[in-house]
């Protein structure tokens, strides 16, 4: 049974995620990868499993790659120093034989070399590590959860 990290997991594009992987045939365990395991579990579906990953916390970053062969990969907004917070991530992804990372980027990436996404992506590649990139232009939840 493979296990799947999903980073963001209580946001809007992560409990998406959770949703559509909820959805599938369940031959997967899902880890929600959350800063307050505490706090978060009482929002995750009760077949997620909460552990703790916060981007500024090396050790938990760690703990939760130990158990995980696929990890769904998003960037917080507000971090942008990309050595300083996803060097680390992919470097212990290639450690623990991550299986496989699903990135969350931005449309224009590839050729944009100025923002954190292309720097993560780039960071991915030469990683070796098998690898998806999405790339979506917009996110309908913008449109549908503005409250007026």
């Amino acid at each position: 049974m493979s296990l799947i990290l999903i980073t963001g997991a209580t946001g809007n594009v992560g409990s998406a995620v959770l949703d559509h992987l909820l959805s599938e045939r369940q031959d997967f365990r899902i880890l929600a990868g959350v800063r307050d395991v505490k706090k978060d579990s009482e929002i995750l579906p009760a077949n997620v499993e909460a552990v703790p990953f916060d981007f500024e916390d090396q050790h938990s970053i760690k703990a939760a790659l130990e158990k995980t062969e696929i990890l769904f990969l998003l960037r917080p907004p507000q971090l942008a120093d990309v050595n300083k917070y996803f060097d680390p991530v992919i470097s212990m992804a290639l450690e623990e034989q991550i299986q496989h990372i699903v990135f969350l980027s931005v449309q224009g990436a590839e050729k944009s070399k100025f923002i954190p996404y292309h720097k993560i992506e780039k960071l991915i590649i030469n990683s070796s590590l098998p690898y998806t990139f999405l790339r979506p232009a917009y996110f309908m939840q913008n449109f549908t959860t503005i409250k007026s």
